[in-house]
């Protein structure tokens, strides 16, 4: 049941609206507050499984809004701004993350 789900929300069966408000936007959002405000108490072992976590979360996520976007019938302005929040969230998870991980602050 859980894997249907998830193979729903991957090809983007599920709303646009829930994916981003509810999966996207506030799962996201906790998960993130929950390990990134407490970086410094992980050592290396948890800390990497749990950055893994969190970047094959996000990846899905983004995957499965643009699926979502794709079969998305309302007004188009919600489609280029999605979009757009994916290209940037990518951007901070290629580019800026590990940049700050390894202690190069960018901005």
């Amino acid at each position: 049941m859980l894997l249907n789900y998830l193979k729903n929300m991957w090809n983007g069966n599920i709303r646009l609206v829930i994916l981003f408000w509810v999966y996207y936007t506030i799962i996201s959002s906790i998960l993130n507050e929950l390990f990134f405000s407490k970086l410094d108490e992980y050592n290396n072992g948890p800390f990497i499984i749990i950055l893994i976590f969190l970047y094959l979360y996000s990846f899905f996520m983004n995957k499965s809004l643009w699926s979502s976007c794709n079969k998305y019938t309302g007004k188009k302005i919600w489609i280029v701004t999605t979009r757009i929040i994916i290209v940037l969230d990518l951007f901070s998870l290629i580019i800026l993350l590990p940049l700050r991980l390894l202690g190069i602050e960018i901005f």
